[in-house]
């Protein structure tokens, strides 16, 4: 990453000029955020004036819930 400004995230790069989701949207890595995101209406607060810290686990971590939990959730 050097000489990068912008880090990789899921293998997708952040940019200080995208949202949250924007940035995360092509993450499959994220895609449990994306979709709770949505889920909960709380697109337009993404693109709100931050800063916000999220704590997001990748989507690999809920492969170990029950079948149809993640679902359920959202």
């Amino acid at each position: 990453m050097a000489g990068n400004s912008n880090p990789d995230v899921g293998a997708v790069h952040v940019y200080s000029s995208k949202n949250i989701i924007g940035n995360v949207a092509n993450s499959k890595d994220h895609s449990a955020l994306v979709a709770a995101v949505k889920s909960a209406g709380l697109v337009d607060t993404t693109q709100g004036k931050g800063p916000f810290t999220v704590f997001v686990p990748v989507i690999s971590t809920f492969a170990h819930l029950p079948e149809g939990a993640v679902s359920q959730l959202l």
